[in-house]
């Protein structure tokens, strides 16, 4: 073999060989660029930094509580259970731009049940999830709300108010357990055992305000 063939062919054979380190060199950055773009998501309230947002994201969601109150009586709570309250409004954006990425209000409920042969109570307690998808930024989903009635507002990328998207969320899940049936016996509940307006004004009035009570100590003890 002449040295030209010879200095040929070695030079072939390493090319060969630095084929598949060069490509897991030029991969490596590759990876590393498409993990860093990779898009992440973090609630609302992590997102915003300044205290104009924050304490505006906070009206939002004590006014969406409040409102959901005043209005049940009359439209939600109409149904199989009187006493729907929201446990909270929750938005996930985007980590770097804020971009809307879905909110969620969630609500619970309740009904007792008082056997009447021996006094013990049965309840059950549904929960509801309300999913939206808003198309827009934080920095236009916060004014889109205005100053007040928050269930009126008609968020971007959604068709119809806040109030008209929880139109179909109050149905029971597959897994919820409905009461026992009545059973007659000596003891009774005392709501069905009231007479008198004053009363039923007492004990709805002992019943709000112990509601009440526990919201103004909840978020310092339980």
């Amino acid at each position: 073999m002449s040295a030209r063939l010879l200095r040929s062919s070695l030079a072939l054979l390493c090319f060969a060989f630095s084929l598949p380190i060069l490509s897991a060199c030029e991969e490596e950055p590759g990876s590393q660029e498409n993990d860093a773009t990779q898009t992440s998501y973090v609630d609302l309230g992590d997102f915003v930094t300044s205290d104009a947002d924050l304490t505006r994201w906070i009206e939002i969601r004590r006014g969406l509580d409040d409102e959901f109150d005043q209005i049940c009586g009359d439209t939600f709570c109409g149904g199989d259970f009187s006493n729907i309250y929201s446990l909270g409004f929750t938005c996930s954006v985007s980590s770097k731009q804020g971009r809307m990425r879905e909110c969620l209000w969630t609500f619970a409920a309740s009904q007792e049940l008082v056997n009447g042969e021996n006094g013990d109570i049965v309840s059950t307690v549904p929960f509801y999830e309300c999913r939206m998808q808003p198309s827009s930024t934080v920095r236009h989903f916060l004014p889109a709300f205005g100053a007040d009635d928050f269930m009126q507002a008609q968020l971007p990328g959604l068709e119809g108010t806040v109030h008209e998207q929880l139109m179909d969320c109050f149905e029971p899940s597959p897994d919820f357990e409905p009461l026992p049936e009545p059973v007659s016996g000596p003891f009774a509940d005392v709501a069905d055992n009231l007479t008198t307006d004053d009363e039923i004004n007492a004990w709805y009035a002992m019943v709000g305000g112990l509601r009440q009570s526990f919201d103004d100590v909840c978020g310092d003890s339980f």
